[in-house]
């Protein structure tokens, strides 16, 4: 018979904090902004608008590349738990190498 090990499923339960997405900003003088777009012949509500719409596209962005990213911190607990589970499936092998030869 094949002897086996009980699959773990304690390998993704780690938490691990990192910023949420609401608080990773690109923060820029918007004022400074809207006062060089007035400077350069926009109207106060044009210069408005485009800050706003800039940040919104700024924000947005930077959602999706965050969606996709992860932590050094996280890749490295990933990494520890791969290599521990290959470790369990390696011993695994072992054993049923020996008991098919015994």
């Amino acid at each position: 018979g094949f002897a086996a090990t009980l699959l773990r499923n304690s390998y993704d339960v780690r938490r691990v904090d990192i910023t949420p997405l609401e608080q990773r900003r690109v923060t820029f003088d918007t004022h400074a902004l809207v006062q060089d777009l007035e400077a350069h012949g926009f109207a106060k509500e044009q210069a408005e608008t485009i800050v706003s719409a800039l940040i919104t596209l700024s924000n947005v962005s930077l959602d999706t590349v965050y969606k996709d990213m992860v932590t050094q911190a996280q890749q490295e607990i990933t990494l520890q738990q791969i290599m521990a589970h290959l470790d369990s499936i390696r011993k695994d092998m072992v054993i049923l190498e020996k008991s098919e030869f015994a």
